[in-house]
């Protein structure tokens, strides 16, 4: 028996070892030839063949057990099935009862496996002790000769148990029962461990308890003052904070509700101050605190609240903490105490509501919501802040936050960084640490008095594409204060962060980017789309589209935050690049809407109601409207409008945002959209934001002839079809009145297209036949070239021209 399991663990290892030398050798021809061998066999020999020993014994030992191959695999099937699937459907998610225990931490280049290895290796320890016990144990109880019934080899289980059988059994059991109660002291009594149903009910509790005090009236945040501690070896901090609160309500407030986040380890306490009588901490286990004042605070008047608060790690968790790593820390304002009931907690998925009999909750608010129209992206605590840090970290490492730095120490073997804004800048912020390199350059814009200092800081190792980015930046910049107002900010930097985040943010002239998304993308084939410059265009563009307009928190929010950004990086990435790896982009963002539309769980809704999470309609179908607009009108006629719109709604200084005392809504926008759209494009300009209507266009037939030298007569035939989308996958034909264009390209030797011509069908659309004569033989037919009809299968629109 320990033979052919010998041989079943070297075959794995073989095996192991060609996926290893396949992956090289992928490397090696896409000639990329930094291998990182050591990540390789961490990758397969830690995380691969743990988990296939561990079903091999297990399979092994049901073989010894049943003593029949085919009802053996069946067992092994289901109790595989039912250690990881049926287990996570009963709530049963720890890892001491899911199979296998824990999957190999996340690997960043920036933080390796960081502090997460610790857990994995005691669990699987605890996984691979327990199996080989049952192993030990089923070897006992193998047939031997004549003795294959389960009661014979029940009686001779003692005789078959050696001495040598049996003390391995000891010590495995040891070894399994040790490791398994220091895992669960460590996730269950040291920590906090809660299954995904404990945590569902605990959010359902929060809402039922709690939701009341959504409507309590509340102070604002008008200046945020912090000191703060990071100790990223040890994964931890201490923190010193100071609200300026200002009462904006036209009510008189005697009680703060201060909301913390819910996890039992950051700990928040107020040292004595003047402003409070008592503290309620009934609702603690929520994070929820409720502070009496000794003295009310009326309209308008302010107040200062401190407190403290520190987060310090013990032992290790179930779940992995992204936020605080030893290389590439990086803790927002969300980590601190906020104002209030906070909705973000409530549930949103409506089947588990329904499931825990909530009531119904929209994605949005409607458009026409006061409260929510006086609510941006802060989401009431407080939308500009004065905003003042002192953070300190470790010497060897670099924080960075939002605001002008004004100086830098080091101290004790602490390096210390001091920020602060000039002016009131978003009440969203984030705090990076770890050891960079920085790339720096600086920029001199024709509506900005002093110049502006840019920054990229990158992980070493990482400079691929900082020069991309760079680039990104700066012409970004000059574009977006050329055609839309000045930049806001006396700096701008791009801080790379572990791809645990996973995704680009930008917050007040600072921009966070996960390694993955921008540093570490390859693009080294000039024809793949360069995204790193994309990405940065599109997070520099939010420092217009979200800070200097800060769009109302309801329908259509988005498409006036990330949609409007989806533009103007189209903009600066088709003034960039070629018109091939635009059309690729375009055709990406087309596909991607239409893949995702059928997974939409509640309603498509139209670009100006626009709701949460409805990212392939903001995001996809938000890109392609407005190539389509801009297609209509001229970029010169959006831009205008997109300028009016700002200096209108501008937060600080727009006059229509300081009259209407609210933030801008898409139906604003949309207002400044149709003031430079000819009446002729009005309906077309409507359908394209204020309904869903789509495309099925397609090249039904194509050929041409030669008629006589440098003469060719190409006849085709075209199917365009409109299409409004009513309900939920009820599609309604519609008179096709757009006009449409259609492209004519020559190959070279080379391959290389050149175009002949383009030409644009204005009218008498329900002819499908049409005929044209050109001086160069034509090899391709393209419709709409440009991209600007959401068509649902754009692949039916390129043709190639065969001549006769």
């Amino acid at each position: 028996v320990v033979s052919k399991i010998l041989g079943l663990v070297l075959l794995l290892v073989v095996l192991m070892l060609l996926m290893i030398l396949s992956g090289i050798g992928f490397q090696a021809y896409n000639n990329y030839f930094d291998f990182e061998i050591g990540l390789y066999l961490t990758a397969f020999f830690l995380e691969i063949f743990p988990f296939l020993l561990l079903m091999t014994l297990v399979s092994f030992s049901v073989q010894l057990l049943v003593n029949h191959k085919y009802v053996a695999h069946i067992i092994t099937v289901i109790i595989l099935a039912t250690t990881t699937i049926g287990f996570q459907v009963m709530g049963l998610e720890h890892v001491l009862v899911r199979f296998g225990g824990s999957i190999l931490p996340t690997y960043s280049d920036m933080n390796g496996y960081s502090n997460f290895m610790e857990s994995f290796f005691w669990v699987k320890m605890y996984w691979i002790s327990f199996t080989v016990f049952i192993l030990i144990l089923t070897i006992s109880l193998a047939p031997r000769g004549t003795e294959t019934s389960f009661k014979q080899r029940i009686r001779g289980i003692w005789i078959n148990f050696s001495p040598n059988l049996r003390n391995a059994a000891l010590f495995l059991f040891l070894m399994t029962v040790g490791s398994g109660v220091f895992v669960f002291y460590n996730t269950n009594v040291l920590n906090e461990h809660l299954s995904s149903k404990e945590e569902l009910n605990l959010r359902a509790s929060y809402e039922l308890q709690l939701k009341h005090y959504e409507e309590y009236p509340q102070p604002e945040m008008d200046a945020v003052s912090l000191e703060l501690d990071l100790y990223p070896a040890d994964r931890s901090y201490q923190l010193n904070g100071s609200y300026e609160l200002i009462n904006t309500t036209d009510s008189t407030i005697d009680t703060l509700l201060i909301q913390k986040t819910p996890h039992n380890l950051v700990k928040l306490w107020f040292p004595h101050q003047s402003i409070i009588e008592s503290i309620d901490s009934t609702n603690s286990d929520f994070g929820f605190y409720k502070l009496l004042l000794r003295q009310s605070l009326h309209p308008d008047e302010t107040a200062s609240l401190k407190f403290q608060q520190s987060f310090n790690p013990t032992g290790f968790s179930s779940e992995l903490n992204p936020n605080l790593v030893s290389n590439g820390t990086l803790i927002d304002n969300f980590q601190f105490p906020s104002i209030g009931y906070l909705e973000d907690i409530e549930i949103s998925d409506p089947t588990f509501r329904d499931q825990l009999s909530l009531a119904e909750k929209k994605r949005s608010a409607v458009l026409s919501d006061v409260t929510f129209g006086q609510i941006g992206k802060a989401a009431g605590d407080g939308e500009y802040i004065d905003f003042e840090l002192i953070v300190s970290t470790d010497s060897n490492q670099i924080a960075v936050a939002p605001g002008k730095l004004l100086d830098t120490w080091v101290s004790d073997d602490r390096a210390y960084f001091h920020y602060s804004s000039k002016q009131k800048i978003s009440n969203l912020y984030a705090i990076v640490s770890a050891e960079y390199e920085t790339l720096t350059s600086a920029i001199k814009l024709t509506n900005n008095s002093d110049s502006i200092d840019l920054e990229i800081y990158y992980h070493p190792g990482h400079e691929f594409n900082v020069g991309s980015m760079m680039n990104g930046m700066e012409r970004s910049l000059r574009y977006f204060s050329e055609h839309f107002s000045a930049f806001q900010f006396d700096q701008l930097r791009i801080v790379e962060v572990p791809l645990y985040h996973n995704r680009a943010q930008s917050l007040p002239g600072l921009i966070t980017v996960a390694e993955n998304m921008g540093f570490t993308l390859d693009i080294r084939d000039e024809e793949t789309p360069d995204l790193p410059f994309y990405i940065t265009a599109h997070e520099v563009s939010h420092q217009w589209w979200g800070d200097q307009v800060n769009p109302a928190k309801v329908q259509g929010q988005t498409l006036i935050s990330e949609t409007l950004a989806q533009y103007s990086a189209l903009s600066i990435f088709r003034n960039t690049f070629s018109k091939d790896q635009v059309d690729e982009f375009l055709e990406w963002n087309m596909r991607q809407y239409f893949k995702q539309r059928p997974q939409e769980s509640v309603e498509e809704m139209p670009l100006h109601l626009v709701e949460s999470g409805q990212d392939y309609i903001y995001y996809r179908k938000g890109l392609i409207a407005m190539n389509a607009f801009q297609k209509l009108v001229s970029e010169e006629a959006v831009n205008a409008a997109l300028a009016q719109f700002i200096t209108d709604w501008n937060s600080f200084s727009g006059d229509k945002h300081l009259d209407s005392n609210r933030y801008p809504i898409s139906t604003d926008l949309l207002g400044y959209f149709y003031a430079v759209t000819p009446d002729s494009l009005i309906n077309e300009v409507k359908e394209i934001f204020e309904e869903i209507v789509i495309y099925d266009n397609k090249i039904e037939q194509v050929g041409a002839q030669e008629l006589s030298s440098n003469q060719f007569e190409v006849k085709l035939k075209l199917s365009l079809n409109k299409l409004r989308v009513v309900g939920i996958e009820n599609e309604q034909a519609l008179e096709f009145t757009r006009p449409i264009e259609i492209s004519f390209y020559q190959f070279d030797e080379s391959g290389k297209k050149t175009l002949i011509e383009k030409i644009e069908i204005k009218e008498n659309f329900k002819e499908s036949d049409y005929t044209y004569t050109f001086s160069q033989r034509p090899d391709l037919l393209v419709l709409d070239p440009d991209l600007t009809f959401l068509d649902k299968n754009i692949s039916d629109n390129k043709r190639q021209i065969d001549c006769e």
